[in-house]
């Protein structure tokens, strides 16, 4: 969500990768299974094409593909998380207005907490614009781990990319989660986590 520091350097696909690898070695893992969703599945994309050894299996949720076309499309289009703040705190009102339509309307809580998560972040447009200029094209042929990509089919921005994004990686499978939306992992974290542990386990 932005939270971490990124000091002078500017946002990028390839800085947030690097820092998930350091990550690893933090950790003292060689090599991991890697879920990513959203702009975190563009992340978990460079991290498999860059770092081949070090992710066993790779769950792409809800994850966009980036090409030129794509790219023309995102700079143009208006930004969902920057907002202006006012003083009157009407900012987080509009915040919610224009996330409104992405969440279940019976699960208020999911878009509350997208709301804490976003207060807390330093920038949250950073991730948005940095998935504008990723070059995924010339990194998704580089990726050879077994992939599940997971579609959300009440996700009006990634589940339309789900077949362009699966095609591209060799060997991907996928699964519709129906009435998933942006909030996926909230919204269906059990059909989710079904997946998810199927897909690891090689029993799905």
């Amino acid at each position: 969500m932005g939270a971490s520091a990124l000091g002078s350097v500017d946002a990028s696909i390839e800085v947030y990768a690097t820092a998930a690898a350091a990550l690893l070695d933090g950790l003292g893992l060689d090599r991991a299974n890697v879920i990513g969703h959203h702009t975190g599945g563009v992340i978990a994309i460079e991290l498999a094409a860059r770092h081949p050894l070090r992710v066993d299996r790779l769950v792409l949720s809800s994850t966009p593909y980036v090409d030129a076309a794509a790219r023309a499309r995102r700079a143009n289009r208006a930004p969902i998380d920057s907002v202006e703040m006012a003083g009157d705190g009407s900012h987080l009102a509009e915040w919610w207005r224009r996330r409104q339509s992405f969440y279940p309307v019976d699960r208020p809580d999911i878009l509350q907490r997208f709301v804490h998560d976003a207060i807390a972040a330093r920038e949250v447009e950073e991730g948005h614009l940095a998935v504008g200029r990723y070059r995924m094209e010339e990194a998704i042929g580089l990726v050879h781990a077994p992939t599940l990509c997971i579609g959300a089919s009440a996700d009006p921005y990634a589940f339309p990319e789900l077949e362009p994004l699966s095609s591209r990686i060799a060997g991907a499978t996928t699964t519709v989660i129906e009435g998933g939306t942006v909030g996926l992992l909230e919204h269906k974290s059990a059909e989710v986590a079904n997946a998810v542990v199927g897909f690891l386990l090689g029993t799905a």
